[in-house]
């Protein structure tokens, strides 16, 4: 695939997360797409977060997150990998422990066929509206 193409595919990923639905975003997953996060299968065929309600990755519930921004880090088009980091805003932590921080991840997507295959994430919690590094 080209770059343009991987990088619009994965970016339908976040853009369901703003959206609160993969569905509605029409994120396009394979028939198995799976997602880890932190090392712990969360979503797809396996999963451990919710079972059975987060085996099928498209229709699975999410929070809506407007807020959500991404930087793209990387792709490499010959393995069909893109690389985003993601600010997840103000509501994707919950708790007086979290107040002033939200979710921020690494997260790699393979895609190939047309369709995210596999979502790998490294998450953790940082100061809300925290710099990049590469702004």
């Amino acid at each position: 695939m080209i770059i343009g193409a991987l990088i619009t595919i994965a970016g339908r990923y976040p853009a369901g997360l703003r959206a609160g639905s993969f569905v509605t975003a029409d994120v396009p997953f394979a028939p198995n797409a799976y997602r880890f996060e932190n090392g712990v299968r969360m979503a797809g065929p396996g999963c451990t977060f919710q079972p059975p309600s987060c085996v099928d990755m498209k229709n699975q519930r999410l929070p809506t997150l407007p807020d959500v921004k991404q930087r793209l880090v990387a792709v490499d088009e010959e393995m069909g990998t893109v690389l985003f980091r993601l600010a997840f805003g103000r509501g994707s932590l919950i708790g007086p422990a979290f107040e002033g921080k939200e979710l921020v991840t690494f997260e790699a997507f393979k895609v190939y066929g047309g369709a995210i295959h596999a979502a790998e994430a490294v998450f953790k919690a940082a100061p809300l509206n925290q710099p990049s590094g590469w702004d």
